[in-house]
């Protein structure tokens, strides 16, 4: 397997202030590196997003059965890629944004393997001078804390999975965080939604048991929309915080579900691993509003893209991750300058992917 290049356009400009705070002194820069929030779910697929079916079905809003006015707004005001993928294993894609590796990468083993703790590298890890928590369900082996999260608010063995009381968590957090600014903070939210839609609210069910409205799919299950608008309310009472706190044009919101519909894909970053799912990334001022992209990527790349918003070098890694940094997409989704480069090659079932 020949080595992916990973290319940084000099003439995106994007990424100036991040290259002026990496030459900085921690103890100068460290609080005015951004916040980072990634958010993260079990299960979501792309057309469950509003803004994603009318940006590629040309579907109206108001024919749809899922709502989704948060993550429609995390997409106008940010960048949404049309064609990024995760694995068919919760626990590995998982693993993989932690680590950013791919399936077939951990500890040498095959894509049975979900543990990101034999790797030398993790999020926590390429972000020293951060606060890091972890809040929800924590989908691979060993503890949070092993892997330098300083906080955690864990589900695994909980009785309540439902997307309200993990946002309690992660709200208590961003509020902790307001008045000391000192340190930035970054913030991984799993949600155990929208697969667990027996913890959706009975309001919302009630609702959609009503609604006459279906959509292209002729959806039916009132009980998943009424889980997957619990996950839109959360990201909406993130982003609130945020802004009601004057903490949203210096933080990152990433949003990426773990799994979504298989075999969707045109193109994949990985061979075997097509199910689509909906990546959007928000920071006011550095990632152009309301653009789309088109390029293949994947959920290794989250890891170099949370460092180099961080205001480090993913470079530095080498070959210790798989994926590489979104960050030359902020400015240049169509990739028109090679700001995001990789080689694509025919699979063995005729499929695209990316030559790792």
């Amino acid at each position: 397997m020949k080595k992916i290049l990973c290319v940084m356009s000099n003439l995106v400009v994007i990424l100036g202030s991040i290259f002026f705070l990496s030459a900085c002194s921690t103890i100068e820069c460290a609080s005015n590196r951004p916040n980072i929030i990634l958010i993260s779910a079990n299960y979501l697929e792309s057309m469950d997003v509003q803004e994603y079916a009318h940006h590629m079905t040309g579907e109206k809003k108001r024919k749809m059965f899922c709502e989704t006015p948060n993550l429609d707004r995390l997409c106008q005001e940010g960048l949404c890629f049309e064609q990024a993928s995760a694995c068919s294993s919760y626990p590995v894609t998982h693993a993989g944004i932690l680590a950013g590796r791919i399936n077939a990468s951990f500890n040498g083993q095959n894509a049975s393997s979900k543990s990101p703790k034999g790797n030398k590298i993790s999020i926590p890890g390429v972000l020293p001078d951060y606060d890091k928590a972890f809040i929800g369900k924590w989908h691979s082996d060993g503890i949070p804390a092993t892997m330098g999260f300083d906080q955690l608010g864990l589900s695994d063995t909980g009785v309540d999975y439902s997307a309200e009381k993990i946002t309690d968590q992660a709200v208590r957090y961003i509020t902790s965080h307001s008045s000391r600014r000192s340190r930035p903070f970054f913030l991984y939210l799993n949600h155990y939604a929208a697969d667990a839609s027996h913890y959706a609210k009975a309001k919302d069910i009630k609702h959609f048991s009503k609604k006459r409205t279906r959509g292209r799919n002729a959806d039916s299950d009132p009980q998943y929309a009424a889980c997957v608008k619990g996950l839109d309310d959360s990201v909406g009472r993130i982003l609130h915080k945020l802004w009601r706190y004057g903490l949203e044009e210096n933080t990152v919101v990433i949003f990426m579900p773990a799994g979504g519909r298989t075999g969707t894909l045109k193109k994949s970053t990985l061979a075997g691993c097509n199910l689509q799912v909906p990546l959007m990334i928000r920071w006011k001022k550095h990632v152009k509003a309301g653009s789309w992209s088109n390029v293949p990527v994947d959920y290794a790349d989250i890891l170099p893209t949370v460092m180099q918003c961080g205001g480090y070098f993913p470079e530095s890694l080498g070959e210790e991750v798989d994926g590489c940094s979104l960050s030359g997409l902020f400015w240049d989704a169509e990739n028109k300058y090679d700001s995001y480069e990789r080689r694509l090659l025919e699979d063995s079932v005729g499929s695209l992917s990316y030559n790792r």
